[in-house]
Formats: structure tokens, sequence, C-alpha cells
């Protein structure tokens, strides 16, 4: 049964998405917007400083979300185990965590594709 919920849910995103896009509505504008990094390249491509610009904003979202899920996680243990406000606080603090290592395998991709990163100018050139 969750399977499918999960399953409608993304059908009715996916039908939605179109319907925000064409809507001025500031709240449809935001969830539609783009954030984040932006690349400064020439002809939008992304260089070496915007992948550093990237991983290091994901390390400080990474930081950031480390502290919440800690200090969360610290006000769950001043309640005895099992108990529904325990249980209540122990669940976000788990969910902010996972989300922290989420943004640090991002901060880590970015910082390896900063590294192998070449220009365009120094790709070899292909013959066709």
């Amino acid at each position: 049964m969750g399977s499918y919920i999960i399953a409608v849910g993304f059908i009715v995103a996916g039908a939605f998405v179109p319907w925000l896009r064409r809507s001025e509505h500031p709240w449809a504008v935001a969830l539609i917007r783009s954030y984040g990094v932006r690349p400064t390249g020439p002809g939008g491509v992304w260089s070496r400083g915007d992948h550093l610009r990237a991983a290091r904003g994901y390390g400080i979202a990474f930081i950031a979300l480390v502290g919440i899920a800690l200090t969360i996680m610290q006000l769950a243990d001043r309640w005895p185990n099992g108990t529904p406000i325990n249980l209540a606080l122990s669940y976000p603090g788990l969910v902010v965590f996972f989300a922290a290592f989420v943004a640090l395998w991002l901060a880590g991709r970015r910082l390896i594709r900063a590294t192998f990163w070449r220009s365009a100018n120094q790709l070899p050139e292909r013959s066709a």
C-alpha cells in the first residue's frame, strides 16, 4: 500500500510541475526557481571555481545540518527512551542527520568534479 501512495505522489507532483511553470504566483515562482551556484563559464559552462563554490556551500550546509541534528537529538535525550516526546524528537533529528550526509556526498562530488575539470580549450579535438 505504501508504494502505491508514493507512486501516486510522484504522478501528482509530475502533473503539477507544468502548471507551476506557467503560473505567475509568487509561491509557484519560488517553488520552480533554481537555487544555488550558477555556472559562470562561457555559454553557461561550469568552471573549476563554480565547482569549488558549490562544494563550499554544501560543506557549510553539512556543518549546519549536523549541528541542528545534534541539537534535536540532545533535546530528545532529556526524556526517557520510548516516551512519546523522545520518539517525536528522535525522528526529525535522524532525518536531518541523513540530510547532512546527502550534503556531504554532494560536496565530495563537487570536489571530485573540480579536481578533474578541464576547460573546453584543453579537451582533445575530435575529427569527424
